[in-house]
């Protein structure tokens, strides 16, 4: 390495075991000690490197981006596990790491999925509009008289040709019709 520095000298034992003083510039000390943790992690990202067959640089720049985020977060693990003077035992290597978060992904979508298919399952098709009793038999029997209901919202008449909304309520059948100066559905409904 070329440099205008001053040298640092390293020494080590040669061919005939003897210790030889070999030059290295500074900036290659400053490097070594800095740059552990860039090391380390191209290391480890070269270990277990995500392998895509495809020629699309974008896909291959993500799945590089993953390696890094696993790499540094391993990293980080060990350095917590440190922290808690944990036995090395007990530390997971970046192999187990690397499952483990993918496990943990891959329940995640899947409780999501489930979550989804649950709302899935709890909707139901809205109930079809059941069928008015036939004009007789709303004609013959009688007890059939409007009630003003106290709902907070008014319901369609079920009078055919009238979609206007009401609050009356026949106390017989149950059905909703209209009682107004104009419009005479439930008088209508319950004659032949």
């Amino acid at each position: 390495m070329a440099s205008t520095q001053k040298t640092n000298g390293v020494g080590g034992p040669g061919k005939k075991k003897k210790h030889i003083d070999v030059p290295r510039p500074d900036v290659v000390r400053l490097y070594n000690v800095n740059m552990g943790g860039v090391d380390l992690a191209d290391r480890m990202i070269s270990y277990y490197r995500k392998k895509a067959r495809v020629n699309k640089w974008t896909i291959r720049s993500i799945y590089h981006l993953f390696d890094i985020a696993l790499s540094s977060l391993w990293m980080q693990y060990v350095q917590d596990m440190r922290a808690q003077q944990k036995r090395q035992k007990e530390i997971m290597k970046f192999f187990e790491f690397r499952l483990s978060v993918g496990e943990e992904l891959f329940a995640q979508a899947q409780s999501q999925n489930e979550a989804e298919s649950d709302s899935d399952k709890e909707w139901c098709p809205p109930p079809k509009k059941a069928p008015l009793p036939s004009v007789e038999a709303r004609a013959k029997t009688l007890g059939h008289f409007p009630r003003l209901t106290d709902a907070p919202n008014a319901a369609r008449c079920r009078l055919e040709g009238c979609n206007k909304k009401t609050k009356f309520l026949c106390t017989k059948c149950h059905w909703f019709f209209c009682v107004t100066k104009d419009r005479r559905c439930f008088e209508n409904a319950h004659t032949k």
